[in-house]
């Protein structure tokens, strides 16, 4: 078990042993149980008793064991975060790339998948004809490899595990409509759906311009495309909808500005006798309550990105949100989740009795 606390840390898994269960005679020379212990101090626990996770890395543990042994060793692995923390996630496929000469891995894990280069990445998926076939990886030129790794990786490795992509402009879009769909589906699940229930992850394409190389990304990875942004320029607009299925387009230059003329007094005013003001914004705004319209904007404005807005609308009844919001909503909902078919219409034509006008004579076919 020398491996284990390779993978996971040793704060986390104290010791292993195997000892004997105290069992009779005869179920000794038939069993042997192996004890784990994974907490504080030396209590031990049945292996078949310990969590899928642990288990999962008691047996990666034995087969490293084995491979450091061994010479050309190659590691295939299907989803190994079952069960598995994410730093453990990381640390797995770190281990066992020092230990195999080529390491294979299919994981729905964006942590998994965030520790490998993007040149040693592909996208395995089934055709219309049903047949398996790969799709490289190539990012857009407005992503550059820095930006990659900074602050695009997990998301972007997240998009990867998707089927439906919405490229929102930027964060605060980002943040924000997840935030309506769900508190929609909540209060009306006849008619509205959250996003995770319609299989949608948002992608933060960090401005407007980014918007048509991102969609191109995945949709050349056969994702299903959106967007979401402020009103575009027409020849920007037309660069977005060459490239996406449905594009979700408000007639306001910011999402606060939307937000701000869309919602009612009454809920800036609950919102706005909530906050702990900024006290450069009370010097500005000495009663942000009865100025609410004026002071949240700017209060925005200073928050924007960091969940401002999205509060906001979390706290809305379905009245309070936007009708835009409402509608790209439902949009987004009916071309996800299509209503089934009509079905045909029932025959009305009656079948002429024998005798009657039109009816077949006797023995006539």
């Amino acid at each position: 078990m020398n491996h284990v606390p390779q993978i996971r840390p040793r704060a986390d898994f104290f010791s292993s042993l195997l000892k004997v269960s105290n069992l009779t005679r005869d179920h000794l020379r038939k069993v042997i149980t192996a004890f784990i212990a994974t907490g504080e101090g030396q209590h031990a626990a049945p292996y078949y008793r310990q969590g899928t996770g642990t288990i999962n890395m008691l047996v990666l543990a034995m087969l490293s064991q084995i491979a450091a042994d061994k010479q050309n060793v190659i590691f295939a692995m299907e989803e190994p975060e079952t069960a598995i923390p994410p730093y453990a996630q990381k640390r797995i496929v770190h281990e066992i790339r020092q230990l195999a000469s080529q390491a294979l891995f299919t994981s729905h894990s964006p942590y998994v998948l965030e520790e490998f280069a993007i040149e040693e990445t592909v996208v395995l998926g089934r055709g219309s004809d049903g047949v398996l076939a790969r799709k490289p990886i190539s990012l857009p030129d407005n992503v550059k490899l820095k930006r990659y790794r900074q602050e695009f990786r997990t998301r972007f490795c997240e998009g990867l595990l998707a089927r439906r992509i919405l490229i929102a402009e930027g964060a605060t879009e980002a943040s924000a409509f997840p935030v309506v769909c769900r508190l929609l589906s909540e209060l009306k699940p006849d008619t509205y759906r959250s996003l995770e229930a319609m299989g949608v992850c948002v992608v933060d394409a960090g401005s407007e311009t980014n918007i048509p190389g991102m969609a191109k990304l995945y949709r050349d990875l056969g994702k299903r495309t959106f967007a979401l942004c402020d009103k575009q320029e027409a020849a920007h607009q037309v660069l977005i909808e060459q490239e996406v299925e449905c594009l979700l387009m408000h007639g306001e230059k910011g999402f606060e500005a939307m937000v701000l003329k869309g919602t009612t007094e009454n809920a800036l005013k609950r919102f706005a006798a909530t906050i702990d003001w900024p006290e450069d914004l009370t010097q500005t705004f000495p009663d942000p309550v009865a100025q609410a319209s004026d002071a949240l904007a700017a209060y925005f404005k200073k928050n924007k990105g960091n969940w401002g807005i999205s509060d906001f609308l979390a706290q809305c009844s379905e009245d309070e949100i936007p009708e835009w919001l409402r509608q790209a909503c439902t949009r987004l909902k009916d071309i996800c989740d299509p209503p089934p078919p009509l079905p045909p219409p029932a025959e009305a034509a009656a079948q002429p009795e024998a005798g009657q006008p039109g009816a077949p004579a006797d023995g006539a076919d």
